[in-house]
């Protein structure tokens, strides 16, 4: 499929227009006399840009349109630069888009800030409520809506419960100074639950006491779990390291962290996300929805990574439908 979907956006890549002018703005319906302009925020600094802004063109074009006849696709990256976000924004403004998407944090931001008349579909957003974009996933209330990345944390638990099936508790560290590391402990305390796993929670407020929070969490739990942390990067070889001796499997948030040491994790699908985006982006232009009603969505798809040397050491059969995830 993702060898389809590259061809597929490659074809409508080519007719991407930059900072196209001239062709007039208007409410295109996909076969009206007026196409539906789309303006396109890229950031190539996100590393999965490309990937987003991909699937985003497939979902469209595989909806109806066709690129620069029924639909109209204005694509400029900022590349990183802050000061770009608004000036890209407000060229949009002024060339009259139907629609802007932005990827990533900044972007959006900045687009939500000036884009105030047409709709505004984020992507690559881990947290709109608390970057003051929306004021609730479940109805945004205002024309900011899109697609997070936020850590998929349902996803790595019932890959651990698929891994270690007898498991009955895992355990969590977090930093409790980082935002986001607690936001994922909420998560998986919720996820964990659902799953049938006795939620174990251990809170690192210095890095220089892991070893003693170590032994006393892997004593008490089936498995372990490290969400997106600084500070327990810092620290991961030692994690890892009293892991095995305890013979606890660790479940992590990153193929980085899986390829440092990690048992597993399921990470997000860039270009699925890209999608999802895209099927909002056509059901505001072809169906008339309304960002303010529509909930933020994430990735339909996840793509797996298994340590297969770790599997190994702690006795673990990986399943035949994952084996293409061994790494």
């Amino acid at each position: 499929m993702r060898d389809i979907m590259k061809k597929t956006a490659l074809i409508a890549m080519a007719a991407v227009l930059i900072f196209a002018t001239g062709c007039g703005g208007g409410t295109g319906t996909g076969g009206g006399a007026i196409p539906p302009r789309i303006g396109i925020l890229s950031d190539s600094a996100h590393s999965a840009s490309e990937e987003i802004v991909t699937g985003f063109i497939l979902a469209v074009s595989e909806s109806g349109y066709i690129s620069n006849q029924t639909v109209i696709f204005v694509e400029n990256d900022a590349a990183g630069q802050s000061a770009m976000y608004e000036e890209i924004a407000q060229k949009y403004v002024e060339d009259e888009m139907d629609l802007v998407m932005a990827v990533g944090p900044g972007a959006t931001r900045a687009a939500a800030a000036t884009v105030s008349d047409v709709p505004v579909l984020g992507a690559a957003v881990p947290d709109y409520v608390a970057d003051g974009l929306i004021t609730s996933e479940q109805a945004p209330g205002g024309n900011v809506s899109g697609t997070t990345d936020r850590n998929p944390v349902e996803a790595q638990i019932s890959l651990l419960k698929t891994l270690v099936p007898a498991a009955a508790s895992a355990g969590i560290l977090y930093t409790e100074g980082e935002a986001y590391s607690v936001l994922q402990a909420e998560h998986f305390r919720r996820a964990a639950g659902e799953a049938g796993l006795e939620p174990i929670e251990a809170s690192v407020e210095n890095a220089g006491d892991i070893d003693g929070i170590l032994a006393e969490i892997l004593s008490s739990c089936d498995a372990l779990y490290i969400p997106e942390d600084e500070q327990l990067r810092s620290v991961i070889d030692k994690v890892y390291g009293a892991a095995a001796k305890a013979g606890i499997p660790v479940i992590v948030s990153s193929k980085a962290m899986v390829e440092s040491g990690g048992l597993a994790t399921a990470s997000v699908d860039y270009s699925s996300l890209g999608y999802q985006t895209g099927l909002m982006a056509v059901e505001i232009i072809k169906e008339g929805g309304n960002p303010a009603t529509m909930p933020v969505r994430s990735s339909a798809e996840f793509l797996y990574h298994i340590n297969g040397t770790v599997a190994e050491a702690l006795g673990i059969d990986i399943p035949s439908e994952l084996a293409a995830s061994v790494i």
